[in-house]
């Protein structure tokens, strides 16, 4: 949410969901199509309200500005593999395909009316490559470039891009922008799982206007 100190602009959800996929390769491992499945159930907020109208609302009234319904979709990827010894690699995904669109319903929230605003369909790409520096020394450099559709979105919303860098000792770290904004963090592979701390900032300025909501992260 956020205020101008009269009205507030609140975009919240709450999902539930399941996902089924489904994936093969082709050619050796060189191409490899994937489709995935979903249901969600969504509850959701999105409006401007002004300060007196939110500050009039309890716990029992508050659910009522909520909108919740259940959407199927679908996503579509594809890996491309140069056979090279850095592994260019090309990525496609056509996220909600055609678009996923939910009915109302009340599983979560009974007091919520009418159907949450569809997802709309996007097409993000990306590429790779993997060198090997020494022989116990490897990175990985990726560029993605999100929501291809959105001509009128500033170039710096499209752009995510990383290093990664790893030991054979199962040390790694990586640094690397999303939007502009620095991200960066660390990670050791154990028995048993990873273990990972870092920090990145999404972009959740609306229109053209750029702000930044700096996320820290352990698991």
């Amino acid at each position: 949410a956020q205020s101008d100190g009269t009205d507030i602009d609140i975009q919240s959800r709450q999902d539930l969901g399941a996902t089924i996929g489904f994936s093969r390769a082709f050619a050796g491992n060189l191409l490899k199509l994937g489709v995935v499945g979903k249901t969600i159930i969504r509850n959701q907020i999105n409006g401007v309200f002004s300060h007196r109208s939110i500050e009039a609302l309890d716990d029992t009234t508050m659910p009522t500005l909520f909108k919740e319904g259940v959407g199927f979709g679908a996503d579509l990827g594809m890996l491309l593999t140069i056979p090279n010894r850095t592994l260019p690699t090309i990525g496609l995904v056509w996220k909600d395909v055609l678009g996923t669109r939910f009915s109302s319903g009340n599983i979560i929230n009974k007091r919520a009316s009418g159907a949450p605003n569809a997802i709309e369909q996007t097409v993000n790409a990306a590429f790779s490559i993997h060198p090997y520096f020494s022989r116990t020394f490897k990175g990985t450099i990726a560029l993605e470039w999100k929501h291809i559709e959105q001509n009128s979105m500033p170039w710096r919303k499209h752009l995510k891009f990383g290093i990664q860098l790893e030991d054979e000792r199962s040390l790694y770290f990586w640094f690397g922008l999303n939007q502009l904004n620095p991200t960066a963090g660390v990670g050791l592979r154990v028995k048993g799982g990873n273990i990972e701390a870092g920090t990145y900032a999404e972009d959740v300025g609306s229109g053209s206007d750029s702000k930044a909501d700096r996320r820290f992260v352990f698991r």
